[in-house]
């Protein structure tokens, strides 16, 4: 679905930055070559080994998420 989006887009995958809950969708975001930030909607799901893609994993879930990290970490690892 992330290829999708960034064809539709006309985006480069490598220019797209993904934001997954699920492990199935930060896998394939990596496979994809794209940025992931993962919010795991069910945190004791952060320990799958697919969660191992996201560049930045917020392992307790949407009660760790913060805007700002994200939104930092994404400015410091910039679309190739």
């Amino acid at each position: 679905m992330s290829l999708e989006a960034a064809r539709r887009l006309g985006a480069d995958p490598a220019d797209c930055a993904v934001v997954e809950d699920a492990a199935p969708g930060t896998q394939a975001a990596h496979a994809a070559g794209m940025a992931c930030v993962a919010i795991p909607y069910v945190p004791a799901t952060a320990t799958d080994p697919a969660f191992t893609g996201a560049g930045l994993l917020f392992r307790g879930g949407q009660p760790d998420f913060s805007a700002e990290a994200a939104y930092e970490w994404l400015c410091e690892h910039p679309a190739a």
